[in-house]
């Protein structure tokens, strides 16, 4: 069994790397992407949600929290350097596509701030970019292709043509998404060596916040499930829905003949994010996954699988390969992952005030919203 926490990272280098809207996100729609593990709390989230805005700035050219629209086809100017209208749209694509696969909807209400502080956001990676680059930090081709090719791959795309028609849904061409890998690796790489290299977690401060957060470290009962499920999503046409029900049932018939699960899922299973790992979802605990996946897994002896069971994302027939009692996990079990998170906590803060200083340093130009 493995424990880990809830994963926190450079929202900067995601919003730059992580693919957008529709097909783009294919991968990562699972419905066990509801996670309750703890972890120890970070301070202000980086450069994506920060709100400060430039101390030198004239009142007129100062960002405003009823969001932005374009100007000559740009959001805001960094020292000079136009952050483009399509940079804006594809983040706030980006937050409807998070938002939506987390059952939440952004309301007319939250757009506003949401608008504002996506335009920090972006300022403060230009900010980091323009710093990466008076370091002489470059970034080779070679690492861009890698990149692109890792992410082509995570997305479970089969084909260039797939993953560019997909960058076009988006509002990308290769050149600006390429452009953009460039941006965020040289962002990670001055990151890297101007703050996570230099900051270290102490083995009593690791102590001190296993003791401090008790809470944190009782797991609850766990289920270890794979599955593989045929989409049918809730807002689909009837036939899709009859047509996905007909699949699950033959995929049913399949699994009782005694075929192999994990080697069906890799053939048939439509869940992106787990079918090349044999359909399996982890350790899950109840309160993470629909109710109806759920109730069907924890009613499961491990081993067994489940008759076919229908989600809001569509059908599936589930495998239970491991339960575990509720316990506490030990320091040394957990000394890792507190190492890692606090280490990450605190590079977060300190990435924040450095962008907050660079604020006060910069020419800082953004354009109020007109619709």
């Amino acid at each position: 069994m493995q424990y880990k926490f809830r994963n926190s990272f450079f929202a900067i280098i995601v919003s730059l790397l992580v693919i957008c809207p529709g097909s783009m996100t294919q991968a990562e729609q699972s419905p066990t992407t509801k996670k309750t593990t703890a972890t120890p709390t970070s301070p202000a989230a980086p450069a994506s949600t920060t709100t400060t805005k430039s101390a030198t700035a004239p009142a007129s050219t100062t960002a405003t929290k009823s969001g932005t629209t374009s100007t000559g086809g740009k959001v805001a100017t960094v020292n000079g350097t136009a952050i483009s209208q399509e940079q804006f749209d594809s983040a706030l694509s980006y937050q409807r596509e998070i938002a939506g696969m987390q059952g939440v909807t952004i309301t007319a209400e939250q757009l506003p701030e949401l608008k504002y502080e996506l335009i920090e956001g972006l300022i403060g990676t230009e900010l980091l970019y323009q710093e990466s680059q008076k370091s002489g930090i470059k970034v080779e081709e070679k690492e861009i292709n890698e990149a692109y090719e890792a992410n082509k791959q995570k997305a479970n795309f089969k084909t260039d043509a797939e993953f560019q028609e997909a960058l076009k849904q988006s509002n990308k061409s290769i050149a600006s998404y390429r452009a953009e890998i460039k941006q965020g690796l040289a962002i990670d790489h001055f990151v890297k060596t101007k703050f996570t290299d230099k900051t270290v977690i102490s083995d009593s401060e690791a102590k001190k916040y296993y003791d401090d957060n008790p809470g944190y470290f009782r797991q609850p009962a766990q289920v270890r499930v794979s599955h593989i499920m045929i989409s049918a999503p809730s807002t689909a046409d009837q036939s899709k829905k009859d047509d996905a029900k007909k699949k699950i049932e033959d995929v049913m018939k399949r699994v009782k003949s005694g075929e192999d699960f994990s080697a069906l899922a890799g053939e048939v299973s439509e869940d992106a994010s787990s079918r090349n790992n044999g359909g399996d979802l982890g350790y899950i605990s109840k309160g993470q996954a629909p109710q109806s996946f759920e109730d069907a897994a924890f009613a499961l002896k491990k081993g067994d699988t489940s008759d076919i069971v229908k989600t809001d994302a569509g059908y599936h027939v589930i495998k239970v390969t491991d339960k575990t009692d509720a316990r506490t996990v030990s320091y040394e079990e957990a000394k890792k992952d507190i190492v890692e998170n606090l280490k990450t906590s605190k590079v977060n803060s300190n990435v924040n005030k450095y962008i907050k200083e660079l604020k006060i340093k910069s020419t800082i130009v953004t354009f109020p919203v007109t619709k």
